[in-house]
Formats: structure tokens, C-alpha cells, sequence
């Protein structure tokens, strides 16, 4: 008779933390359903809603619930959540964002409450904030790094400011060469075809070098000399 009551202590108990856990996600605005469904096409449900799955399943096979939460890159960066068996979601969202932890390398949280004195006074979750309403007021997702020496302003335009942002880090390359790598063979070759004239040298290596540099690599670069008269330009092109 004990045991049977401490069962279903049990019991009850892992239905209030799962039901807790479902409420505290889904209120978060960190489960974006339509993207872990379409991000998974193979996914089975088996009758459960997308949430319910994460939190039952898809943290344990490195399913993604949002595009600014990677769960593998969670628990690689902080072994010590790993260790514990802990749903990486979860403990962002119970402290993990207050102690320091990232969601992925694409949202600095401890810099993002230092930045916006509001958010860290709401003492709201940093993620939370920037995906409810920081990214439509504007806000910055993470801190720009530059190589600034004592002769750079650091003075950066639109494109740079934004490549300051969304540049992506050698993690993300890994990744994305793996997804590359599990579809060869059905992906199309690409044609990049650039007419050129009288170009400057320089520009035009760093053209050529934009295109080399390309994770994806199955393309080609067609440079189509539209009759310069400079002849040593034309040699360069043809060495392209």
C-alpha cells in the first residue's frame, strides 16, 4: 500500500513538472512550432503536440526549438547541464540565462541585459525579451566585435554593422558543411556569371575570393570580359 502511494506521489509529481515546463516554454516565446516541424521533415509526432515532443524527445536528439536556440551547442558549451540530464531549454529558462549561459552563438544574453537597462530591471528572460519585442524595436542581438587598432574609427555602415551581427562562427560552418554533406548528389550546381570591364585588380580578386570563400561547393564563376581595353586586365581575367 506505501509503495503504491509513493508511486503515484511520483507520478503526480512528474505530471505538475511536466505540465510546469510546458507552460514556463510555451509562455517564453522560445517553441516556435512551424519551424521545429519544418526543420524536421522526417519528424514523427506520434500523437503529441510539437512542444510536447521537444520537451518528451526532441531535446534528446538535438532538435532545435527555436532558430536562436540551439540545443547541442547548449549542452556542448555547458557540459555541466549535460551531466545532469537536464533539458537544455529548461535550464536557460530557470536561471541558465542569469548565470551567464548563451542559447547559441547567435545571442549574447549577458551582454544584452548589460545593453538594455530595462530588460535586466524587468528581469525578464534576455531571449525571451528580444524575440517578444527587441527585434522589432531595433534591437542588437549580440555586440559587435571588431578588430579595431589606434588608427580605425570603428565608424561602420549598414552592411558592416549587419555583418558585424550575423557573421557566422566556425561552429556554424561545421554545420552547415554537414547538412551540405548528408544531401550530396541532390543538390544543384551553382553559376555565378559576373560580366566584367576595365575592372580594378583589386576588386575584382575580392570578388572572385567572395565567391571561393562560399561554404556550399558546388558552383562556378563565369567571368564574361565585356571587351576591356586594358590587356593586362584581360589576362588577369582569363587567369580567374
Amino acid at each position: 500500500m506505501a509503495k503504491a502511494a509513493r508511486n503515484l506521489l511520483h507520478l503526480l509529481r512528474f505530471r505538475t513538472n511536466r505540465s510546469t515546463d510546458y507552460d514556463l516554454v510555451s509562455e517564453s516565446g522560445l517553441f516556435d512550432a512551424h519551424y521545429y516541424v519544418s526543420s524536421n521533415p522526417r519528424l514523427t509526432l506520434d500523437g503529441l503536440d510539437p512542444l510536447s515532443h521537444y520537451l518528451q524527445r526532441g531535446w534528446r536528439d538535438g532538435l532545435n526549438p527555436h532558430p536562436l536556440f540551439h540545443t547541442n551547442w547548449y549542452l556542448e558549451t555547458y557540459p555541466e547541464v549535460a551531466d545532469r540530464g537536464t533539458n537544455p531549454l529548461i535550464d536557460y529558462l530557470r536561471g541558465g540565462a542569469f548565470s551567464g549561459r548563451d542559447p547559441s552563438a547567435h545571442f549574447e544574453g549577458s551582454w544584452y541585459l548589460e545593453r538594455y537597462g530595462d530588460v535586466r530591471e524587468a528581469g525578464t528572460n534576455p531571449l525571451s525579451h528580444y524575440i517578444k519585442w527587441g527585434l522589432a524595436e531595433g534591437r542588437s542581438a549580440k555586440r559587435f566585435r571588431l578588430n579595431v587598432d589606434a588608427h580605425t574609427q570603428g565608424i561602420l555602415g549598414p552592411y558592416e554593422s549587419w555583418l558585424a551581427v550575423n557573421g557566422v562562427s566556425d561552429r556554424d560552418v561545421a554545420e552547415l558543411r554537414a547538412k551540405l554533406k548528408a544531401r550530396e548528389g541532390r543538390l544543384p550546381k551553382v553559376s555565378v556569371v559576373t560580366p566584367v570591364y576595365n575592372s580594378s585588380r583589386e576588386l575584382l580578386e575580392e570578388a572572385v575570393k567572395s565567391v571561393r570563400s562560399q561554404v556550399y561547393g558546388d558552383w562556378e564563376l563565369c567571368l564574361v570580359d565585356d571587351g576591356s581595353t586594358d590587356a593586362e586586365l584581360a589576362v588577369l581575367y582569363s587567369s580567374q
